[in-house]
């Protein structure tokens, strides 16, 4: 049994948070694996796909849903970085005829804006502010500019990331009906929506599954060489780690959510007025065709006029 829900993303538009509550569902089932990635593997770095069993076997991608609870209904794979690939949105959607897929969209520039913040605390951005990654699209569109931590290196081409009208205008040519649009401040006032939306969808029984869990909230790094440490562990800790794991018959050791607890603090996002300007205007055509595909005023909704 494989997935028949997917959170297409985008990323930071709450889809973790809307992942956890789905989880609280008794007839879904919600890896501890949010984001296996496996349709879009071609685009993670050969090393971590080596080490990395639900990247490279799809038997070992299918295992992640089993065992299943006999009352699960729904199995729902996360990965955020579906939406922005076309080749994958267009496999899942005809490969998985009868799944569902959810695509949840925000102001692009604050998507961005958000994004960059995130991978900046996570090692995988290198870039010293936003204005110079955004420099950067061209180069890291070829590859070159992108840190070698960054474990999917198009992660970090923020322009193909937020290019949200073309996703939504793609997904629901592939999967008609199937496909649920949710804007993520809607989603946060009212998550029930969505939620009794796919309850629907998938002849579930209806559930109360409370609010949404804040998580991934903007965080930035104290100490930077203890997140480097922790992201990219050099060979003798993970040998190490390797080892206690197999020892103990434990899939976490708990170290590392405890040191980015540790090691983090919460930080105010910002975009520069000049640069939010320019970001605008390189996504006004997407915003206004997302505008046209939801028969929503975006362009007002967002502030942008």
């Amino acid at each position: 049994m494989g997935p028949n829900l997917f959170l297409l993303g985008a990323p930071k538009c709450a889809t973790t948070s809307f992942y956890d509550l789905l989880a609280r569902h008794p007839q879904v089932l919600c890896p501890k694996v949010k984001e296996p990635g496996f349709h879009t593997r071609e685009s993670v770095r050969d090393a971590v796909r080596a080490v990395t069993p639900h990247l490279r076997d799809e038997a070992a991608y299918v295992q992640l849903y089993s065992p299943a609870d006999p009352k699960s209904r729904v199995f729902v794979d996360g990965s955020t970085s579906y939406l922005r690939s076309g080749e994958a949105v267009t496999h899942i959607a005809r490969t998985y005829e009868d799944a569902h897929a959810v695509a949840v969209v925000r102001d692009p520039v604050d998507l961005v804006s958000s994004y960059f913040t995130f991978l900046s605390y996570r090692g995988w951005e290198d870039a010293p502010s936003l204005e110079v990654a955004w420099r950067r699209m061209s180069e890291r569109r070829e590859g070159r500019g992108i840190s070698k931590v960054a474990k999917r290196p198009d992660a970090l081409v923020y322009a193909d990331v937020a290019a949200l009208g073309t996703q939504i205008v793609h997904a629901r040519a592939e999967f008609g009906p199937r496909l649920h649009v949710a804007v993520m401040s809607d989603m946060v006032a009212d998550p029930g929506a969505l939620v009794r939306d796919l309850e629907d969808a998938f002849d579930l029984d209806h559930h109360d599954l409370g609010p949404l869990p804040r998580e991934n909230s903007a965080r930035a790094s104290r100490l930077r060489w203890i997140d480097s440490l922790v992201q990219d562990p050099p060979p003798w800790i993970r040998r190490s780690r390797d080892l206690v794991k197999r020892r103990t018959g434990r899939a976490s050791l708990g170290v590392k959510s405890r040191l980015d607890s540790w090691n983090s603090s919460p930080v105010e996002r910002s975009v520069d007025p000049g640069l939010q300007a320019e970001m605008r205007s390189f996504f006004w055509d997407e915003v206004v065709l997302m505008s046209t595909e939801m028969d929503r005023d975006f362009l007002s909704e967002w502030g942008w006029v």
